[in-house]
């Protein structure tokens, strides 16, 4: 009798990370760029509920060659049962114009989301509540997006007797300054992680980014890398 076939790591990967990779095909971008986000990460738990991170992030545009932000955010996270939690961060990040000028912003975000487990798949979804102001010397495209909400969905699957999870997520911004809310961006990535130790993971991933309703709108292919260290 034939066994049953079964999903290897590289299909997985690929079922996860094609479709991004045909989504430029299927939008109308004014500009495209390739970027990528490194980045470290540290937590720990301090009660059942309770834990907190410290993440640092280095991010480089214009096909990897220029420098575009640095940002350095501790967040906390309270589990109000099994599946409700919340969260709230801060971040303060610099960043460099075309001009080679840096510009130092701040951002706050609240956030709650539901996770759940179904025959194997992890999935969450969230809801955040983002507002930011740039550098005082600075008025352009930044100081439009004060207050944003960002709404998005996880899922994730953990490969029995393998070190990987991969996962796939979808983001939409929708910016709230105004009179009547309105959508400008929506993010799609797919990616995973690496369990290298009972401490220590990898996660790796590939973003596509599409932004609309704006000015000289950018495509973004992002390639990303982080380490997370739980204390």
């Amino acid at each position: 009798m034939r066994s049953k076939p079964t999903l290897t790591m590289t299909r997985i990967l690929i079922l996860l990370i094609l479709p991004l990779l045909l989504i430029p095909f299927m939008v109308d971008g004014q500009s495209s760029d390739a970027k990528l986000w490194a980045g470290v990460s540290i937590e720990q738990k301090l009660s059942k509920q309770l834990a907190y991170s410290i993440e640092i992030e280095q991010r480089l545009y214009n096909n990897f060659s220029s420098f575009d932000r640095t940002f350095f955010q501790p967040s906390l996270s309270y589990k109000l049962n099994k599946h409700w939690s919340l969260g709230i961060n801060y971040r303060i990040w610099n960043r460099q114009t075309i001009e080679q000028e840096y510009f130092l912003h701040h951002r706050a975000t609240l956030g709650i989301d539901y996770g759940n487990k179904i025959h194997g798949f992890k999935w969450k979804i969230y809801s955040k509540i983002q507002y930011g102001l740039p550098d005082v010397r600075e008025f352009d495209f930044y100081v439009t997006k004060k207050l944003v909400n960002r709404n998005s969905a996880k899922i994730s699957y953990k490969i029995f007797g393998s070190r990987y999870t991969p996962f796939m997520k979808y983001e939409l911004f929708t910016l709230l300054d105004r009179l009547q809310a309105m959508n400008y961006q929506w993010r799609i990535l797919g990616g995973t992680n690496f369990y290298i130790n009972e401490f220590t993971d990898l996660r790796l991933f590939y973003l596509y980014e599409h932004e609309y309703n704006v000015l000289n709108r950018t495509d973004s292919y992002i390639w990303g890398i982080s380490l997370r260290y739980s204390l």
